[in-house]
């Protein structure tokens, strides 16, 4: 496996190589829009826009916010007579709002309507706050646009002046990108006007957008195979939005980018890492068989005299009577609960540990009789998105703030009856989980939350996601730190608990270390901390409630890992201003820094909800994080 990976990093470093000496050293034009093929124009900045300039006609490719388009005059280019948009992500499609209100034609995918159309941008933002589920999309506009032509479809035919310019799908960057495949009438070759397919050789910009959800590999195998689907039709430059134009070796570049999207599509499931790259998985048993992969519909399984298990949820009896119970899931949990006390002769619920923050692992307290007087506990960075859901973006969150009475630290030492609880931070499938350290009837357990899972049992882990904060270096952090633990019991969730097994989780730090080294490959900084991140830079708390004429604070969190100083050039879009506001932020090394922010409401703005999008500018390029502010103005 390793030696596999070294020759796919080799190979990709060869290709990088020779691409940005071409990129360096190929020219210093450095006007608002340069001429890289016959006709074929790209604007300064990224991402880029491009231009198809013909007998003084003009049509755009994407519409970023830096393309100068008075400066198309310049190149011959009189008049626009239509914009073709790549994919709804609001980095590409900036400025098709003036376009539109200019009469300019804008067309687009016929599946960016959901991120694209007034209403569908509206029922977004409505879903979004907070969000329940990992199934999103990202850099979405603010507000829909009206007058947008998505009809834009696979396998279209456009024809424009002497080129013919053929749509092909190809989603994985988002699930609505598109490719244009453009070329003169009588060439066979073409030109591919290919968006964020790729940002280079073995390269992809924000490749967080590639997480559709957060279990499974789904955009990711997209992705692979989008970039297949480019190959076969005569290639003879890509054109991208994020990183430079590919002239020469584009088959190369295609083939070496879908070869580690491939890779990092197998290494997102444990699974596939133990069974099939690695083969051979150790054996270890199921603690309770009949619960694997379950929701809580079944009845309790009896682990041992004082445990129980149904689902996601725990029940640990007391010798002295109450019981405390782990991660209560909805109505059905509390339901089952008062069955077991009922059944059992157990106590009241005095204690409820919840292990992460997803709804699934904590909404069953809302229905507990005891939960405005039971302790609630669970770890302090646990508690931060569970006090504020509207605070962080974060999927699967409850709109109701959790009432926490109890937040150790990674380490603290929590005493309920007879028993003693060690607290550890243990991130995995989400930065927001605790593993919980005890001794249960002679068994040293460990609570670990959704992490990891039986190698029988959905992929064996979480998955990882940026949106979820879940990444590989987290699973490699919390596989060390179980190795260390050494427990006797992992009581994972969905009915996951299981034997530990030393030889399994040494592979699963293997994995994690396998799925960051090819993350970090893909990732146009070479750091997946960085890229695979969208809250990477954000602003604190997501959502501000105010009133007119009044004052809201907040804070811009810029989290830099590089030991260089980050200048950030911050522009703030206001909808009540004309222009944008503008400040710089200089983010210090290796931490993550806030700057606190003053904002002052106009007035005359009416109540109701604004998406305030941001711009972040480093060194003439936009920076790749999904960052707003939602400012909510009451009367």
């Amino acid at each position: 496996m390793a030696k596999k990976l070294a020759m796919s990093l080799l190979a990709l470093a060869s290709v990088w190589l020779s691409y940005w000496v071409s990129a360096f050293f190929g020219g210093g034009n450095t006007t608002s829009w340069r001429e890289i093929l016959p006709g074929v124009f790209r604007s300064a900045g990224q991402p880029a826009g491009y231009a198809l300039i013909e007998n003084g006609h003009t049509i755009l490719i994407d519409a970023p916010a830096d393309a100068d388009l008075s400066a198309l005059k310049n190149h011959g280019g009189k008049h626009i007579d239509f914009v073709l948009l790549t994919h709804h992500h609001r980095d590409t499609c900036w400025q098709a709002r003036q376009l539109v209100k200019a009469g300019i034609t804008v067309r687009g995918p016929k599946s960016s309507a959901p991120w694209l159309t007034p209403r569908g941008v509206e029922q977004y933002w409505q879903q979004a706050l907070p969000l329940r589920t990992s199934r999103t999309a990202y850099l979405v506009l603010p507000c829909g646009i009206d007058g947008l032509d998505l009809s834009v479809d696979d396998g279209q035919v456009l024809s424009w002046q002497d080129w013919e310019i053929r749509v092909l799908s190809t989603p994985g960057h988002s699930p609505d990108h598109v490719c244009y495949l453009a070329k003169r009438r009588g060439e066979k070759s073409s030109i591919v006007f290919c968006g964020d397919c790729l940002a280079g050789p073995g390269k992809l910009w924000t490749p967080y957008t590639t997480d559709w959800d957060h279990w499974t590999d789904t955009g990711l195998k997209r992705a692979a195979e989008s970039l297949r689907l480019i190959a076969p039709n005569q290639v003879k430059a890509l054109l991208p939005a994020h990183g430079e134009p590919i002239l020469e070796g584009a088959l190369d570049a295609l083939e070496l980018t879908a070869k580690l999207i491939e890779k990092a599509a197998q290494l997102k499931s444990f699974e596939c890492y133990t069974k099939e790259i690695t083969g051979r998985p150790p054996q270890y048993r199921f603690l309770a068989p009949e619960q694997s992969a379950t929701a809580g519909e079944k009845p309790w399984s009896q682990l041992s005299p004082h445990l129980y298990l149904t689902g996601n949820t725990y029940v640990l009896a007391s010798h002295s009577g109450g019981i405390l119970v782990v991660d209560p899931w909805g109505r059905r949990s509390a339901e089952q609960i008062a069955r077991l006390q009922r059944d059992k002769q157990l106590g009241p619920v005095e204690v409820v540990m919840i292990s992460h923050a997803h709804y699934d692992h904590y909404d069953g307290l809302f229905e507990l009789p005891e939960y405005q007087h039971c302790q609630v506990w669970t770890l302090d960075i646990v508690a931060e998105p569970l006090r504020e859901p509207l605070r962080l973006r974060h999927p699967f969150l409850d709109a109701r703030p959790v009432r926490i009475t109890h937040t150790p630290k990674s380490g603290d030492l929590l005493r309920w009856r007879e028993y003693s609880f060690r607290f550890y931070h243990l991130p995995g499938q989400t930065y927001y989980t605790m593993g919980v350290e005890t001794v249960i009837d002679e068994k040293r357990c460990l609570f670990t939350g959704d992490n990891w899972f039986h190698h029988d049992q959905y992929s064996g882990s979480g998955g990882w996601m940026g949106l979820n904060r879940g990444l590989p270096d987290g699973y490699a952090a919390s596989a060390r730190r179980v190795l260390e633990i050494a427990p006797d019991w992992i009581l994972a969730e969905h009915g996951s608990a299981m034997e530990y097994n030393a030889q399994d989780f040494r592979r699963r730090l293997n994995w994690a270390q396998a799925a960051m080294a090819v993350a970090d490959a893909l990732s146009v900084s070479g750091d997946h901390r960085r890229d695979w991140n969208p809250h990477r830079i954000a602003v604190v708390p997501l959502v501000v409630t105010c009133r007119a004429g009044g004052q809201a604070q907040c804070q811009f969190v810029v989290e830099h890992l590089s030991p260089m100083l980050e200048v950030l050039n911050v522009e703030w879009y206001w909808p009540w201003l004309e222009r944008p506001q503008r400040h710089q932020v200089v983010a210090p090394p290796r931490q993550t820094s806030r700057h606190p922010v003053s904002v002052s409401i106009p007035g005359h703005v009416k109540p109701g909800q604004y998406v305030v999008p941001l711009r972040i500018l480093h060194e003439c390029h936009e920076d790749g994080s999904d960052a707003v502010l939602v400012m909510r103005v009451k009367s």
